[in-house]
């Protein structure tokens, strides 16, 4: 009977342990399951179960592992794989989850792998067993693109590291250049691999094979959005604008909602008063912010906003890691505000890092004090000689006050425009604008920029575009001068006081010029006399019935007319002036007569009621007069005079034109600012 009692307890026992196992395997399966459907929180409180009935599963502590790296918790990750791999050292994937988890969750900058060894060890132990491996081919590459990143900031760090650094700078470039395109080959799918490629290839100016390598990560993820940003911002540090914006907008297009939103806020580059506004009306703010910043209105892309996404896709490829988005960083933010620097530099001082963001004209200094990949702005003790200058707290606070964001398009010439407008009664209740652009005259080195399109727009206070007008035009630059014919664009708009833009911007880009002006338009009605603008032309011809405006011509009343900048008037020559007379008073017969008093005096006006007061005061100074009496058979009347001008005069005159209606004795005036050049000059 005991014997029978003592079977039946080891039976009873051998079931229980059964149980037990049994129990164990489908927490631990079912915690597997969980994970690999993605919910992470539920999988870590399974495996943390299947864990506490067998410490011994490495397995378990693996997956564990994962799934803290999935919910941020990098902590608890490193120590379950390291646990991992303390239970099956030889286990080659537990091996490469832990160099994984270590630089995913180490700083990309920070020097602890330099110093324990321990990532460089690991990738080393896992290339033995597997020599094709991609995560331990990419390690070695950040490895080494860190040494060449040291040697190529030698003259920064002030360190004595010996002779033949720029040779030790060119064979770490190589190695890492050579490890990660290794690790890609392997791996055509590692996105982190294109990253640490594409940043050392642009360091270095490898600009072909840089857009080549963004190529290849759009290939192998085309529906991924890193790799189109990738590619984006390849495109724009090589000034291909519209290139750029392609990659962006369909990277846009592929990220989720929350990282487009993030992406597309521009809140970081505003004052408190447009954050203000910015809150009021969110769906439209970013519209006209950008519209109000596009550097150039004839192209088809605003370059300005395609060079805050490369900032953007900048600071995240430069910065971003361990759970921050690079733009978030203080360095991503002063990239956003301030653009891609021209030189990025680091150097140890004492035991702490900096790194310097070197602009044209301006730096910022940042810090790491404990080499762990943790920049902040540098600011010195207290106690320091130099703390208050040295400050880059204080000194970055300033700057975004009084320069809260900076852009400059790439250019290889700036052409310098002189624009003029002149205004003119139009149909019902328009008023016609005339604008003419001229090159500015000034000296040049190369010949060009040759052709290109000149646009006019009217803008109103937020830069959104109300009108406008572009027509083609072609310019040289001789060793004498920009030269090329002025060129007149013509508008048809309400009365109103806005703000004029002017481009001109060559076909092949090399060249542009701007010029913004502010301009007041009448309305000509009513019964009151009135006179248009003054128009200077260097020729004045009857136009034949149904001409049209061609080669910078105009066309008005019966006359064809090519316009001069008042800036350009010859010494020496005829001037013509066109203008409009409007209101004249017609007697019984429909006829109207009128007197026009043209005096052209030296600049030495105070005010504008002064100068026509001395112009049509008499002077014993020297002047040029005209005065013609003449009839109209309209109220409305067109006509030109002409004023010679003496072969000695230079620099800055009035020309001040008096019209008097002979019927009603009601007079108007109209002045204009010249300037009379030598003719020799031309």
């Amino acid at each position: 009977m005991a014997q029978c009692v003592a079977v039946v307890l080891s039976i009873a026992l051998v079931q229980a342990s059964l149980g037990q196992s049994s129990g164990r395997t489908s927490v631990f399966e079912t915690g597997r399951e969980v994970f690999l459907a993605g919910d992470y929180p539920r999988a870590i409180g399974l495996l943390e179960r299947a864990i506490e009935n067998d410490d011994q599963s490495a397995e378990a502590h693996y997956l564990v592992a994962q799934a803290f790296l999935a919910t941020g918790e990098s902590g608890k990750a490193r120590h379950a794989i390291r646990k991992a791999r303390t239970l099956d050292a030889s286990n080659l994937k537990y091996a490469v989850a832990e160099l994984e988890i270590l630089r995913g969750t180490t700083p990309r900058e920070s020097s602890i792998s330099l110093t324990d060894g321990r990532r460089i060890g690991l990738a080393r132990l896992v290339l033995e067993q597997d020599p094709e491996n991609a995560a331990a081919l990419e390690e070695l590459g950040v490895h080494h693109a860190m040494s060449y990143r040291w040697y190529a900031n030698f003259d920064a760090t002030k360190q004595p590291l010996g002779d033949g650094i720029a040779d030790k700078a060119r064979h770490e470039f190589e190695t890492a250049r050579l490890y990660f395109r290794h690790a890609l080959t392997a791996d055509p799918g590692r996105l982190t691999a294109y990253g640490e490629l594409l940043r050392l290839l642009v360091e270095e100016g490898r600009w072909t094979e840089a857009a080549e390598i963004a190529d290849d990560a759009v290939e192998s993820m085309p529906d991924r959005s890193d790799p189109w940003l990738f590619r984006g911002l390849v495109a724009q540090l090589q000034h291909q604008s519209e290139q750029a914006d392609y990659s962006f907008l369909r990277a846009i297009e592929r990220m989720s909602d929350a990282d487009r939103s993030l992406f597309l806020d521009v809140s970081t580059m505003l004052t408190d008063e447009e954050r203000i506004e910015l809150n009021q009306n969110p769906r439209d703010y970013a519209d006209r912010y950008w519209a109000a910043r596009d550097p150039f209105r004839l192209t088809t892309v605003n370059e300005r906003r395609v060079d805050h996404l490369a900032r953007m896709a900048y600071a995240q490829l430069w910065y971003g890691g361990s759970g921050q988005a690079g733009w978030e960083t203080e360095r991503g933010m002063i990239i956003l505000r301030y653009g891609i620097p021209w030189s990025d530099s680091g150097f140890m001082g004492g035991h702490s890092r900096f790194n310097v963001l070197e602009y044209r004209d301006f730096e910022f200094v940042f810090e790491d004090q404990t080499r762990g990949g943790h920049y902040t702005m540098y600011s010195p003790k207290a106690s320091a000689s130099s703390s208050w200058t040295n400050d880059y707290v204080i000194q970055a606070a300033e700057m975004a006050i009084s320069n809260p964001e900076q852009y400059h398009p790439k250019l290889l010439d700036t052409i310098d425009l002189l624009v003029e407008t002149t205004v003119f009664k139009g149909e019902g209740d328009l008023t016609d604008v005339y604008i003419h652009v001229a090159a500015a005259p000034g000296k040049g080195d190369s010949v060009g920029p040759g052709a290109g399109l000149l646009g006019v727009f009217v803008v109103d206070s937020n830069g959104v575009e109300l009108d406008r007008a572009v027509d083609s035009w072609s310019l040289a630059t001789t060793e004498t001068g920009t030269t090329g014919s002025p060129a007149t664009l013509a508008l048809r708009t309400g009365p109103r006081s806005a703000a004029v833009e002017v481009e001109f911007l060559s076909d092949d880009r090399s060249a542009a010029g701007r010029r913004s002006i502010r301009a007041d338009w009448p309305l000509f009605t009513g019964d009151s006399m009135a006179v248009s603008d003054l128009l200077a032309a260097s020729m004045i011809e009857d136009a034949n019935p149904g001409s049209s405006a061609v080669d910078g011509r105009i066309v008005r009343s019966g006359y064809s007319i090519a316009p001069m900048p008042w800036a350009r008037v010859a010494a020496g020559s005829d001037l013509l002036v066109y203008f409009e007379l409007y209101g004249l008073t017609l007697d019984g017969e429909g006829k109207g007569a009128y007197r026009v008093d043209a005096i052209l005096r030296p600049d030495r006006r105070s005010g504008f009621g002064g100068f026509l007061k001395q112009l049509f005061t008499p002077s014993d100074q020297t002047s040029v007069a005209v005065s013609i009496e003449s009839s109209a058979d309209d109220a409305d009347e067109a006509r030109f005079i002409s004023v010679g001008l003496p072969r000695d005069a230079s620099g800055r005159y009035q020309l001040a034109i008096e019209i008097t209606d002979l019927s009603t004795g009601r007079r108007i005036a109209r002045a204009q600012d010249l300037t009379i050049r030598d003719a020799r000059s031309y």
